[in-house]
Order: C-alpha cells, then structure tokens, then sequence
C-alpha cells in the first residue's frame, strides 16, 4: 500500500486528465482507505483519489457514469472526469472536481432538510438505476450477517466483561438476538444499488445548505440499510449520547 503519492508522480496523471497544469503543490486530503489529494490548476480545483486496491478499478469506472447521470439529476455529487483514453480511471487515479463545502457535527433546521431532501433525490435516482454485475456481485460481510454470529460469539463475551450497567449489556445481547432471528426477513426485501455510508463525514455544507454528497460506496443492498445510517449518524449523534426527536421527524 502506498502511503504517498509525489508531485513528481501525479504531474503526469494530472496532464492525462487534460485539466492543465499544477498551479501548486498537491494538498494531502484525510479520507477514506484510498490516497486523496487536492490539486489547483488554472482550469479549478480538483480532488485525485488514488485507488490502492486494483479489484476496485471496475467500480470507480462504473461510479464515474453514475455521478454523471446523478449530476445530471439534480443530486449534488462531485463530477468525475474522463481521461485522454476515455475512461474515468487513470493509471489507478480517478479525478473529480472540488466542492467547496465544509464537513459539519451541528446542523441548523435549515441544513437538515436541505440534507434530506437530497437523500431522497439521490435514492429516486438510485432506485431506476440498472444495477451491473461488478456491484451485484460485490461481497461485503459487514452487511449481510455473517457478522451477527461472530459478534455473539466474540464480541458479547467481551462486553459482559466490561464495567458497565447490566441494561447496556443486556441491551447487546438482545439486539444481536433480533438480528440473527429476523435477517431472513431482510435478506427477502428488494436490493438495488445504495450509498452505503451516508455518515456525517460524507456530507458537506455551505451557506446552509447541503452541497454535495460524496463517498458513495456502490451497495447493493435494501434501502432500509442506507436509511438506517442515515438516522443513525444525522439524528442519533454518537457525541451526545441521545435521540435528536426533532431531526427525527424531519427524516
């Protein structure tokens, strides 16, 4: 894995993308399991992401024409970019285009909607959407339940140890009950292509409003999923350890 990417390095990457040339240098960005840099060239601002895993290279090709097609319905997502041969990955590098906005814990009544209405945009798209095989085919243990049983085997055993209130405990254990009873159920409901992460670090604001939504992760999987994140991270927030009732029924 690499853990940096030099100027030296990106100047050519940045040319195939045809955007012009480094005004500066790159800005390392924190992110996600991949290299992210900001660049500035007389044409904008710009964000490449360096893909470190090459099995992803398939799907940030299909994320491009996805972002192009939710662009191009309303749903504030950063564009990506074409390279000289036609494709949105580059010598594993994809590039898109910078949105100004800021990442935010607090947010106004204002912001919320402007978040939620979003959230609905990007899932009335989401929804008509062939799904490809690449993201069919996508498997991903977090989700589909083959952590439930190594939870109650692993992890509950640890935190009975822990100085904690029995209700918390029981609480664990009870919930990782209902999973595992009633994942049959959610396994029958219809999947189709989600965000997948819609946490509080993938929305940004400005003059508020929500501007873009990034990150996407390419799920395929029920939309109770995306929406369970959703009131998990925008009305549960984990700092104030309690229920945000009016968020809540904005969501």
């Amino acid at each position: 894995m690499k853990q940096y990417l030099s100027e030296t390095l990106l100047r050519p990457v940045v040319a195939d993308f045809s955007v012009g040339l480094l005004l500066r240098s790159p800005v390392k960005i924190k992110g996600d399991a991949n290299l992210n840099y900001k660049i500035v060239t007389p044409s904008g601002s710009y964000l490449i992401k360096y893909i470190q895993n090459p099995n992803e290279l398939p799907m940030f090709e299909f994320l491009g024409t996805l972002h192009q097609h939710l662009h191009d319905s309303g749903v504030p997502v950063p564009l990506m970019f074409k390279g000289k041969r036609g494709k949105y990955v580059n010598n594993s590098c994809v590039l898109y285009k910078f949105i100004e906005g800021r990442k935010k814990r607090r947010w106004s009544e204002q912001e919320m909607i402007s978040l939620v209405e979003n959230f609905t945009k990007l899932h009335n798209v989401l929804d008509i959407i062939p799904v490809p095989a690449i993201v069919k085919e996508k498997t991903d243990d977090y989700i589909r339940g083959e952590n439930i049983s190594y939870s109650k085997r692993h992890i509950v055993p640890e935190v009975l140890k822990l100085n904690l209130p029995l209700s918390i405990k029981n609480e664990v254990s009870i919930t990782l009950d209902l999973l595992e009873k009633h994942l049959s159920d959610y396994d029958e409901l219809p999947k189709r292509i989600i965000h997948g992460d819609f946490n509080d670090e993938n929305a940004l604001f400005r003059g508020n409003k929500n501007v873009a939504i990034i990150d996407i992760t390419l799920k395929y999987e029920a939309f109770v999923f995306d929406l369970a994140i959703f009131i998990y991270w925008w009305c549960f927030p984990w700092w104030t350890k309690h229920i945000n009732f009016e968020r809540y029924k904005l969501v």
